[in-house]
């Protein structure tokens, strides 16, 4: 009986063997169907990052799978069935994450803060130099506000 279905969690230590089976022999494997079921991390915040050879592996078995006449479809975690005339457009990015079974989610969307800047400012040159360490600081957050400056009656020379 020929194999025609197959499943695997971790892209990395199948590739070569898939690459050897699908794309390396007269006679590629004959599959219908690949599933992909991560067994720890469903997602994550960056691509995974795959080497010239396996970039070139990748493609191999994307051009493969495409030639041959039984192959229908890949269950992948990260997005869902994914069927044969999908692949056939899929940019070879899309496809490795689809190989992965790892979606990538976007950066988180957090607040936006302006910089800002604490300058302790001094009265006077006086008061400088002859710092006195029971005195209170004053600080003044850069870029500076104009309530800022009216508060502390600061003004432009």
């Amino acid at each position: 009986a020929q194999l025609r279905e197959f499943c695997y969690e971790n892209v990395n230590g199948i590739l070569p063997a898939l690459f050897a089976a699908i794309c390396g022999k007269e006679r590629p494997l004959p599959v219908e169907k690949i599933r992909v079921e991560p067994k720890w991390t469903q997602s994550c915040k960056a691509r995974r990052r795959f080497n010239d050879r396996q970039r070139r592996w990748l493609e191999s078995i994307q051009a493969a799978l495409m030639r041959s006449d039984r192959f229908q479809l890949i269950d992948s975690s990260s997005r869902g069935e994914v069927a044969r005339d999908e692949l056939e457009g899929m940019p070879p990015q899309e496809f490795a994450e689809v190989m992965t079974g790892i979606s990538v989610e976007g950066p988180d969307e957090g607040s936006n803060f302006p910089h800002q800047v604490q300058l302790r400012i001094f009265p006077s040159m006086r008061s400088f130099r002859n710092l006195d360490p029971d005195s209170e600081a004053t600080f003044v957050i850069l870029p500076l506000t104009e309530e800022l400056a009216g508060e502390l009656n600061l003004r432009k020379l």
